[in-house]
């Protein structure tokens, strides 16, 4: 079974590893983190023990990493991250580079979304937050003004659905194949776990991914990724089970053969 989900979704089995490879740089915390539940931790603390630049911690995705360990189900990984963050928050306040207010504005945007001490994320939402840390840092990027704009008109971010799931993947802007198509990737990373499943779930987004596959407005490269999605979701028998009972999946599986 192991042999089957690696090859499906190997990207799990790699994140866990560089998790664990991680942990001797965690235990450097150890101290402080006794009693850490929230997101003050101890204003004096080493960041890594090394001068670190600011930007470079972005751009080598050292911050979506770290965003990315607030869905770890180890609580200790969670705290370390958490205080990592409150960290690099602070030294913000030195930073220079011209986008250091959209990053501030990014992790003031998850703290006010906190809800309990060392709070796990779902991993649809920790894929967002590590996807757009490193998009605020490309204004060129075509979808740049889209999230920004979306990013802005959130007081808070909500935790029990897919960042912008409705507005991108059903975009009538002229650029809204680029947008469905981010969309559509986020979607894939983002799908690993039950929890992100239910989350998918409760929103519909199987019933419009069925739907949009088979209508005149899809595309190859579209169809394709729809199809890494479904078959992320068919390795656990209980969404196989959803997607059998409620999305009639064998039918539609049927309807794509047909299609070829």
């Amino acid at each position: 079974i192991k042999e089957f989900i690696v090859r499906v979704v190997p990207s799990i089995y790699h994140i866990q590893s560089e998790t664990k490879a991680l942990q001797p740089l965690f235990a450097t915390y150890s101290d402080q983190l006794k009693g850490v539940k929230s997101w003050k931790p101890p204003k004096k603390v080493r960041f890594f023990g090394v001068i670190v630049d600011l930007k470079q911690f972005i751009t080598s995705n050292c911050l979506g990493f770290v965003l990315a360990g607030l869905s770890s189900h180890v609580t200790s990984v969670r705290q370390a991250c958490y205080l990592i963050l409150k960290q690099y928050y602070d030294r913000l306040s030195t930073a220079t580079f011209p986008e250091v207010e959209e990053i501030k504005y990014l992790l003031e945007l998850l703290r006010g979304s906190i809800e309990t001490p060392s709070m796990k994320l779902c991993t649809v939402i920790t894929v967002f937050l590590s996807k757009m840390a490193k998009l605020l840092l490309s204004p060129e990027n075509h979808m740049y003004k889209s999230l920004t704009t979306f990013l802005m008109s959130k007081p808070t971010l909500e935790f029990d659905r897919i960042p912008g799931f409705y507005r991108f993947f059903n975009s009538s802007e002229l650029d809204h194949h680029q947008e469905r198509q981010w969309m559509l990737n986020m979607i894939l990373d983002g799908l690993r776990t039950y929890d992100d499943f239910r989350i998918y779930e409760t929103l519909y987004s199987f019933k419009l991914l069925q739907s949009y596959y088979q209508s005149l407005l899809s595309d190859l490269h579209s169809q394709t990724i729809i199809l890494k999605i479904i078959n992320s979701v068919c390795i656990d028998i209980e969404t196989i089970t959803v997607l059998y009972e409620k999305h009639g999946i064998l039918t539609w599986f049927l309807g794509v053969i047909l299609q070829l």
